[in-house]
């Protein structure tokens, strides 16, 4: 995990009004490890088909190292006065662990639009039933009863498809853009979004590690069209 600032929060932009991000990658998944060990390029790739991945005993781990900057975070000028968290699994996870306490005071939007890009079965999610049984602190009513990740054509209503087609580009840059909005325009002054690597680099240009924390002001989104160009 890592902890990395954007441009500096001056205490004139924090009395400005001005809106703080407070980005997260959710941590380590059974996906990511076997990512790890099996390119995903390589022609005898076979999806593991682990739907709604969750965290490993590292991805824990992470998340409980995270808490400590969470804590230091919470006592600062431009605290998080919302957490906004994407309704996958390894998400609600993460932030459960990194936030800790602190969600007995935070309230929780959980936003279906800060989803994961659809690359394999692991970004296909869990049916509203199964999330609310499983997290019932969280109103999970933005959801719907049904599928609410991206499906193709026909696939429409199955849960658990045996193999899933990449979710298009333009369509998901699309997501990002209305994301981007959702969160520029959500009354606080200072949010917390726990989210994914896809929906990080499109909003940010940033390769997020596992865990790690980044704080933005609103320029650094506002400044930038979501893409997934990549620029070393």
């Amino acid at each position: 995990w890592a902890v990395r600032g954007g441009r500096a929060m001056t205490a004139e932009a924090v009395a400005s009004g001005a809106k703080t991000l407070h980005l997260v990658r959710h941590g380590v998944t059974e996906m990511n490890e076997f990512l790890a060990a099996n390119r995903w390029d390589a022609p005898d790739f076979r999806d593991p088909r682990l739907y709604d991945t969750r965290l490993t005993p590292r991805g824990e781990q992470q998340a409980r190292a995270l808490r400590a900057h969470v804590h230091a975070l919470m006592h600062q000028a431009h605290a998080p006065e919302v957490v906004v968290v994407s309704p996958l699994r390894r998400t609600l996870q993460t932030m459960e662990i990194a936030f800790g306490e602190h969600l007995s005071r935070l309230p929780v939007v959980v936003e279906p639009l800060g989803r994961e890009r659809v690359y394999h079965t692991s970004d296909i999610g869990s049916l509203r039933h199964e999330l609310e049984a499983q997290f019932p602190r969280y109103d999970f009513s933005s959801l719907g009863a049904g599928p609410w990740w991206y499906q193709r054509e026909g696939e429409e209503g199955t849960h658990r498809p045996a193999t899933v087609e990449l979710e298009p580009e333009h369509l998901f840059l699309e997501r990002m853009d209305a994301f981007k909005d959702t969160l520029l325009s959500r009354p606080e002054q200072h949010v917390a979004f726990v989210g994914h690597w896809g929906v990080l680099y499109a909003l940010t240009g940033l390769d997020f590690d596992n865990c790690q924390l980044h704080t933005a002001p609103e320029e650094e989104l506002r400044e930038r069209e979501p893409s997934m160009e990549f620029h070393p």
